[in-house]
């Protein structure tokens, strides 16, 4: 696996629609992909995907996070990722203790400037 090989995640964004991104693999672990509102699962033939990529993501509503996380005993990393609409209201404390780069989350707020790399 290179370092920067990626695969498709789905964001639900309403109760049958959902947005496909292309995010870096082993990046997310299970459970803090379940709190943001991805998945790595195809949706159902009853859903639809309304879109590709962070424009389309944001355009329907998806939330900027900053994540903080322990890199070393005494260094911290930081993030910043994206929350489904459905998962926001919640994602706070659900996002707490999961693994993001394989280290644990400590802290999640809201970004102080809302200016978008990728």
């Amino acid at each position: 696996m290179a370092a920067n090989d990626r695969t498709a995640h789905y964001m639900k964004v309403d109760s049958d629609k959902y947005i496909e991104l292309q995010l870096k693999k082993g990046i997310y672990d299970d459970g803090l992909a379940g709190a943001l509102g991805l998945s790595t699962t195809a949706p159902g033939d009853e859903t639809q995907i309304i879109g590709y990529g962070l424009e389309d993501a944001i355009d329907n509503g998806a939330v900027p996070l900053r994540l903080r996380y322990k890199r070393t005993r005494n260094a911290q990393g930081y993030a910043t990722v994206f929350c489904s609409p459905e998962k926001l209201k919640d994602v706070r404390q659900t996002a707490l203790k999961k693994k993001y780069n394989g280290k644990e989350v400590t802290k999640v707020s809201v970004p102080r400037k809302l200016c978008y790399r990728y």
